[in-house]
């Protein structure tokens, strides 16, 4: 019985042993692998990529920011003039007259453009006298495969017409040219033999994003 004990009591003082030792050992691991991560600079590496990914994201919210002002100018209208910012391909030099059917030149490539801005002027007839509205209209139409595409229409009360009339007028081309389509009126009071005469373009801005 008492050789049993001392067998128990060696069994228990060797596993004692082995424990501090397995720990020292971890220790030591430990120390070694948090001196090679210090050592590296892996942790200050880590910092100085969150930061820059933090400034990435920040300078690209600040940039769709920036387009989004720009595109509301552009819908708004707020921007309508050659000197807006834009390029000016094409200018009317006379948009009192009537603008029949026609392809136009532009000064450059529809295909070093996102898309253009064409400004339009509205005319009526006033007891057989042709009469060029001073307020101007526009449409702004994407740059497709190097295409435009799409028409431009608005309503608008002449104050010698019992109705409003719908103007509208549509365009097409690509590369350097643009082809108007007849322009058209219709609506209660309109008229309709001044079909040429309604909405003249008189300025084809290019604009990039």
């Amino acid at each position: 019985m008492k050789l049993n004990n001392k067998i128990f009591k060696k069994n228990k003082g060797i596993t004692l042993v082995a424990l501090v030792i397995t720990i020292v050992i971890l220790l030591i691991l430990a120390g070694i692998s948090i001196a090679q991560l210090t050592g590296n600079g892996l942790f200050e590496n880590a910092k100085l990529a969150k930061e820059k990914s933090e400034n990435a994201i920040e300078e690209e919210n600040e940039k769709l920011s920036q387009y989004g002002d720009i595109i509301n100018e552009y819908i708004d209208g707020t921007r309508t003039n050659a000197n807006s910012g834009g390029t000016l391909l094409w200018e009317n030099p006379n948009y009192t007259e009537a603008f029949l059917p026609q392809t136009i030149i532009l000064n450059d490539s529809l295909s070093n453009y996102k898309y253009i801005k064409i400004l339009f002027r509205a005319s009526c007839v006033n007891n057989s006298v042709e009469v060029v509205n001073n307020t101007s209209y526009s449409i702004d139409t994407l740059i497709i495969d190097n295409k435009v595409s799409s028409q431009m229409y608005l309503s608008y009360y002449e104050s010698v017409w019992t109705g409003h009339p719908l103007y509208y007028r549509y365009f097409n081309g690509e590369e350097k040219e643009i082809t108007f389509e007849n322009a058209y009126t219709s609506g209660s009071g309109s008229n309709n033999a001044n079909n040429n005469n309604a909405c003249i373009p008189y300025y084809i801005l290019g604009y990039n994003f």
